[in-house]
């Protein structure tokens, strides 16, 4: 897991964890159910505390998110697509907008423009 501010943290989904578990780059985005590996573990790790699984696929500046939040073990909130699907499950977590221009910015999820490189 890689530590965001405000206590938070990420799992990411890369390239190598989604062709093992045969998982589509962006299936919610894509119009596609969640794939079954994600929400076992989603679900599982929902016994600890409220967490969203989230995708972005933007292009130009236009695109699209996703965004579904598990608590206690039920979906809470989602699945939704829409154009700010990050900043309101964000919210419903409890991410805090400070100073910054939205959640999303607040914990810094704009480090990387994708998901691998938050490993390296």
């Amino acid at each position: 897991m890689i530590a965001l501010s405000q206590g938070f943290g990420l799992i990411p989904f890369t390239k190598h964890l989604r062709e093992m578990h045969d998982v589509a780059h962006l299936p919610l985005t894509d119009e596609q159910e969640l794939p079954y590996f994600i929400e076992q573990l989603a679900i599982g790790l929902s016994k600890l505390g409220c967490l969203a699984y989230i995708e972005a696929e933007i292009f130009g500046g236009e695109g699209n998110q996703a965004s579904i939040v598990w608590c206690q073990e039920e979906v809470v909130e989602g699945p939704r697509v829409l154009e700010n699907a990050i900043n309101l499950a964000l919210r419903k977590l409890g991410v805090e907008k400070g100073d910054s221009f939205d959640r999303f910015e607040a914990l810094g999820l704009g480090r990387h423009r994708s998901t691998d490189a938050w490993i390296q």
